[in-house]
């Protein structure tokens, strides 16, 4: 096909030795994996909050099928100053044609972890005399992506009752991890990623350095700090 001599001179060109990003799909269930490379990527993550990586790409077929990519788990390789690797996971929950400039297409995908599926299905049900971290399996079990592993400190009794009511799985659990205190996070691999939720900050890691150099905007060097700071002030309720 002339798509897949175009992309492989696209990707002689763009992937070149030490190349700071590649893209792979873990399950090779993507028609089009040859034909698309990792451009540029814009993650964003938290603590008790899902990630979001906006990965732009680059491809010589302007007709790939966006529906096809909907549901795939894809991963972005990011090559750090040091030689080791950082890796983005998640499924595509959004995957968008952008333009076609110098004969190349762009698209634009969302990635999020599975546990973001669970926004999408609403239930009415009562469960009874179980531990949260029964009821969290409960529903985990229900869905054969689902990675997790807890670290839990403190002993818990079981709730006696509790409703969720015509309200999506996503918001049921995390309404009853935030009455418990609980706190989580993704871990990234390669082939996956898997939840960790903890009760206690003492099984938070440290971040990789201990210091962060502050760089100005405008300053003319390069490597891994702070660019700028901002403040901001908002209204919220108090009780």
């Amino acid at each position: 096909m002339a798509y897949s001599k175009k992309i492989s001179q696209l990707l002689a060109t763009l992937q070149q030795n030490n190349r700071m990003l590649t893209l792979s799909f873990p399950n090779d269930d993507v028609a089009y994996a040859d034909q698309l490379v990792a451009n540029f990527i814009s993650a964003k993550e938290e603590l008790n909050r899902d990630f979001e990586f906006k990965v732009e790409l680059l491809s010589d077929n302007p007709e790939i099928i966006l529906k096809d990519m909907i549901g795939k788990m894809a991963t972005v390789e990011c090559l750090r100053h040091d030689g080791s690797s950082r890796f983005f996971n998640g499924y595509i929950f959004s995957f968008e044609y952008i333009s076609n400039e110098s004969g190349y297409s762009r698209y634009e995908m969302i990635l999020k972890p599975w546990l973001a599926f669970f926004q999408y299905r609403k239930d009415c049900k009562t469960l009874q005399n179980k531990t949260l971290r029964e009821i969290t399996q409960q529903y985990f079990d229900q869905f054969p992506k689902s990675e997790v592993q807890f670290s839990l400190l403190k002993e818990y009794n079981p709730i006696t009752f509790s409703i969720q009511f015509n309200e999506s799985d996503y918001n049921y659990l995390h309404r009853q991890w935030e009455q418990a205190g609980w706190i989580y996070w993704y871990e990234h691999r390669k082939d996956g990623h898997t939840l960790r939720i903890v009760d206690q900050t003492l099984y938070c890691e440290n971040i990789l350095s201990k210091e962060i150099v502050y760089r100005a905007s405008n300053a003319n060097n390069t490597g891994v700090g702070i660019l700028y700071f901002w403040r901001i002030q908002a209204a919220s309720a108090t009780v």
